[in-house]
């Protein structure tokens, strides 16, 4: 049996892949964002769950969520959460809170270390982090709700260094060339229970 695997950056690339005409893949493993999308767009075939026994052994709660309702075309793999990263020396050092989205999205804390704060490129999970911050669920609908999160948004990029998803751990630790990063949006892939 031939096995093909392409490890893909993010969600965006492997929908842009699918976009352009790729094919031969018997199975994708994308985040829940993209789920729906691959359904939409008909890449997504029901699974046949009599040949994969070892669903009874996920947690119901995963396995009828609003991407993809009774789980026809999907089954849970791996969850994660999004978290704030933070040198601690100079979150001390400068009074900044570190258990509050606030430190990414409040202009009187940004102020202090302009220029050295990096968010996440999914703008999903960015929306999310601004929706908790105003005390809605991250998954809210409610368009009033996402209008004041992009407020909260547009009211943080200018102090904002960089939207980055890949590197933030290195330029957290001051291993990267780039300056030394503060704080940032980063994923944490042994948090509690959740959907990433």
């Amino acid at each position: 049996m031939h096995r093909r695997a392409d490890v893909l950056l993010g969600q965006k690339e492997l929908l842009a892949k699918l976009a352009a005409g790729a094919r031969g893949y018997d199975m994708y493993v994308p985040t829940s964002h993209a789920v729906q999308t691959l359904i939409r767009s008909g890449r997504l075939i029901p699974i046949d769950k009599a040949r994969v026994p070892n669903l009874k052994n996920i947690d119901p709660a995963y396995l009828d969520t609003p991407f993809d309702p009774g789980h026809r075309f999907s089954a849970p793999y791996a969850y994660g959460t999004t978290i704030i990263g933070y040198n601690d020396e100079k979150a001390k050092a400068l009074g900044l809170p570190t258990t509050t989205w606030a430190v990414i999205f409040e202009p009187r804390y940004l102020e202090k270390i302009k220029g050295r704060v990096t968010v996440l490129d999914s703008a999903g999970e960015l929306f999310a982090a601004a929706l908790v911050y105003l005390g809605y669920p991250g998954n809210d609908v409610d368009p009033r709700h996402w209008r004041e999160a992009a407020a909260v948004i547009k009211r943080a990029k200018p102090y904002w260094a960089a939207f980055n998803s890949s590197s933030y751990i290195k330029e957290l630790t001051g291993q990267s060339e780039r300056r030394r990063r503060c704080v940032h949006q980063t994923r944490d892939p042994e948090g509690p229970p959740g959907l990433s």
